[in-house]
């Protein structure tokens, strides 16, 4: 048996083909079914291979024949299951590799009739789902020129065989369509899949209806900046498939102030959250759709010189963050936002709002840090202090303790997102070192911000020295180094710091080399080094300017 089918035994598996479908949320029976098409090749690779022996720019007659053993052995790994354009291109280019032999010439008008009909039937076969159809109805369905099939029912039932040139053309054009509408689709659009990838049936039900609501929260986001309040009013602002997911929402969920939208949003989210919380990898999945999203990256991106705007669109959408925190997701989403801003195929407004929202959870995680800090040292003075923490929970109400407290520590809690703690599922957002100097690897403009303030995060907490000189690298690193702290306590403050571990920058080695003087051997042999007030344009060719 050839080497080839060998890898009979191999595990193989093709790629996820997930499509769209943009159904009502409310109505989980009428999803559309997403499907993982498995393939009777062993990975892409093997696939890509036989596309480019067959249709590269460097097909040949020897390529053409590797091509058809790979296909050969698809053919029986799957059997009646082999999909019909395989077994179509298997057929015509095996008659053609038989017509560039030259060993069969007797044959070919025969070989080639019988490949070209088998083709037809197997295209047209793939359109009969219950209903008759005749074979031209078939052919216009799939985009196949009716003259294909006058030509099939000649080589069928005619009396005289059709010429071998005509043969030869319709096979070329049989081939051309194969791989317009099968190869080049498949080529494009597979991807490798596992066991651990493929997507069970909830996690797709999962993902639709939580993509869809994020569409919904978006347009309306939208919307509400552009300074509308009720869904009617954002028809100007948004595009026809936008407008009408939102206002579709809307008559369902009997919901016509766009806020009310927004809360309704976050409130099925929750719900669906908890339903589905046995799903695997739910967090994931949450993630990726709120990736999905346009104008909340967008709009942060275009108000950049807006600082008052800017704490608006904060508290606009501080419930949406309370509550993934709530359900653990924050730390997946600041890891997703911070690729988002160091992903240089990005677009620009996107790596930039993202770098703003992904900054405003460092913030607000800061923030109640020095929150927790702040009670813990009253209570410690005063063991009479007490908080109650649980209306940090409650995003409809502050307690005036609170806001005290925040005022106290020179923040602003209404234009900041307020995270808290529960003992059901703490939230935290920390940093190893070892964190830090991975995204010190990668660090941009967009994320220098980010990446400074990650710094009072860290576990365990940095030293003053240490934290002031990752400061220094991040700006080296963008091209905008600051002048030096003049605070006069700073070198009282580093000379008690243990630098047992450095961080060398660039205003390390920033000294003048001139003050350095270089002992250099004036003599090398026969050879010494002139001075620099030697004129050699005045010195004649063959002689030394001393001689």
């Amino acid at each position: 048996m050839d080497n080839e089918e060998n890898e009979l035994d191999t595990t193989f598996e093709n790629e996820a083909k997930f499509e769209d479908s943009s159904n009502n949320i409310t109505d989980g029976e009428n999803f559309k079914k997403r499907r993982t098409n498995v393939g009777p090749w062993k990975n892409v690779e093997e696939f890509n291979m036989v596309y480019i022996s067959l249709f590269g720019q460097g097909a040949s007659y020897e390529t053409k024949i590797k091509a058809c053993k790979k296909m050969r052995i698809w053919k029986l790994r799957s059997l009646n299951m082999t999909p019909a354009s395989i077994l179509s291109t298997l057929a015509i280019i095996e008659v053609q590799i038989k017509d560039e032999s030259k060993d069969f010439a007797n044959e070919l008008q025969v070989l080639y009739s019988g490949a070209f009909t088998r083709f037809l039937n197997y295209m047209c076969s793939t359109t009969q789902k219950g209903k008759m159809k005749t074979m031209y109805q078939s052919a216009m369905d799939i985009g196949i020129d009716p003259f294909i099939v006058d030509l099939r029912h000649l080589c069928s039932h005619g009396q005289s065989m059709p010429s071998l040139n005509v043969l030869r053309r319709a096979s070329d054009y049989c081939l051309d369509w194969l791989k317009e509408f099968y190869w080049d689709q498949e080529y494009k659009n597979q991807r490798n899949v596992g066991s651990k990838n493929v997507r069970s049936e909830d996690i797709t039900l999962f993902d639709d209806k939580v993509s869809e609501l994020f569409e919904v929260y978006d347009s309306s986001l939208l919307a509400i900046q552009n300074g509308c309040i009720k869904v009617n009013e954002a028809r100007k602002f948004l595009s026809n498939e936008h407008y009408n997911t939102l206002k579709k929402f809307s008559n369902i969920n009997g919901k016509i102030q766009l806020e009310h939208i927004q809360v309704h949003v976050i409130k099925i989210m929750e719900n669906l959250i908890r339903q589905e919380s046995s799903v695997k990898n739910l967090a994931s999945v949450f993630i990726t759709a709120f990736t999905k999203m346009t104008f909340i990256f967008e709009i942060p991106a275009n108000l950049v010189d807006s600082e008052k705007n800017l704490r608006n669109l904060v508290r606009k959408n501080r419930k949406l963050f309370r509550s993934i925190a709530m359900h653990g997701f924050i730390e997946r989403l600041f890891d997703e936002l911070i690729y988002i801003a160091e992903n240089s195929f990005e677009t620009s407004s996107k790596r930039r709002g993202a770098s703003f929202w992904a900054n405003e959870i460092v913030v607000g995680f800061s923030a109640f840090e020095k929150f927790k800090v702040y009670c813990k040292t009253r209570k410690e003075k005063d063991s009479d202090f007490h908080i109650e923490k649980k209306h940090i929970n409650d995003h409809k109400i502050l307690s005036k303790e609170i806001k005290r407290i925040y005022s106290i520590l020179d923040i602003d809690a209404s234009s900041i997102i307020i995270f808290g703690d529960h003992y059901k599922r703490p939230w935290c957002l920390s940093f190893s070192k070892n964190y830090i100097e991975e995204r010190l690897k990668n660090v941009t403009e967009y994320t220098k911000t980010v990446i400074k303030n990650c710094l009072s995060l860290v576990q365990p907490p940095l030293s003053y020295y240490e934290e002031s000189k990752l400061v220094e690298l991040i700006n080296i690193y963008c091209g905008s180094p600051e002048n030096e702290d003049e605070n006069p306590n700073k070198n009282h403050q580093i000379s008690n710091e243990l630098q047992e571990k450095k961080y060398f920058t660039q205003n390390d080695l920033n000294c003048d080399i001139s003050n350095f003087e270089t002992k250099e051997e004036n003599h090398t042999g026969i050879w010494f080094t002139g001075t620099d007030e030697l004129d050699w344009h005045l010195c004649p060719l063959g002689r030394l300017p001393w001689e």
